[in-house]
């Protein structure tokens, strides 16, 4: 897999949001730098990045974002450079991707939220976006979770190109369990698909990239992402083990 890592040098780690529903715990910090296995859930992502040989990332910034700042810095530390933007308001994940995108154009790229923690490894995903028989526009990571009523889901044929996408469905609206884990290599054409202004990948984004007939592979894992958007989930992810 490493001849296909050496193409993605620049990945996206979005870290603007803020959960309110974790206000009760007064965390005092953002999402992504809430400590999982050890260390903050951005060095995990800056640790993954930086193993696959990736040497620019960009990071959006809304909430605290001095704190992410300071413990991050100029990413030398990860031997990465690191470009920050901050958004005065909240632009979503898509809005927050196509606010870099003159800095993205060019190359494929990596996308990752911020404040998930996965067991993926992100050279699997490389690999099977580059060696697709039909070379897909886009790449996202799926996991099986029983209940898919909080998350992005898709249908894929055969192939793994996914049909159809639907955020949070309704009871019985989909037989699906493959959920959207967040992590996502892009064609950089794509930036002039996604609107100005404030959208998501789940909502609008990806939605809107299949009814224009690009083609979106879903990469199957058997490992997990983890959400840390409520107390309960925090600390059910909390308790487990790091991984490589």
């Amino acid at each position: 897999m490493t001849n296909n890592t050496s193409r993605v040098r620049r990945a996206i780690i979005l870290a603007a949001g803020k959960s309110h529903r974790l206000d009760s715990l007064r965390l005092n910090k953002p999402k992504p730098l809430i400590e999982i296995a050890g260390q903050p859930l951005l060095a995990h992502h800056l640790n993954r990045c930086a193993a696959i040989g990736v040497e620019e990332v960009f990071i959006n910034l809304h909430h605290l974002p001095e704190q992410i700042r300071a413990f991050v810095g100029d990413g030398s530390r990860w031997k990465i450079k690191v470009t920050y933007k901050e958004e005065a308001e909240l632009l979503g994940t898509a809005g927050g991707v196509k606010g870099f995108s003159e800095a993205l154009r060019g190359d494929s790229f990596l996308v990752i939220y911020g404040d998930n923690y996965s067991t993926f490894r992100l050279d699997e995903l490389i690999h099977a976006h580059f060696c697709h028989a039909r070379r897909p526009d886009m790449s996202l990571v799926l996991f099986q979770q029983d209940d898919v009523s909080g998350s992005g889901v898709a249908v894929c044929d055969q192939n793994d190109l996914i049909q159809s996408f639907i955020e949070k469905p309704a009871p019985g609206v989909t037989t699906s369990h493959w959920a959207n884990s967040g992590i996502y290599l892009m064609e950089p054409h794509l930036l002039d698909c996604i609107p100005e202004g404030t959208c998501d990948f789940g909502r609008d984004v990806i939605p809107s990239f299949l009814a224009l007939g690009k083609r979106i592979l879903g990469v199957k894992t058997q490992g997990r992402v983890y959400a840390v958007d409520t107390p309960e989930l925090l600390h059910r992810t909390r308790a487990i083990q790091a991984t490589p």
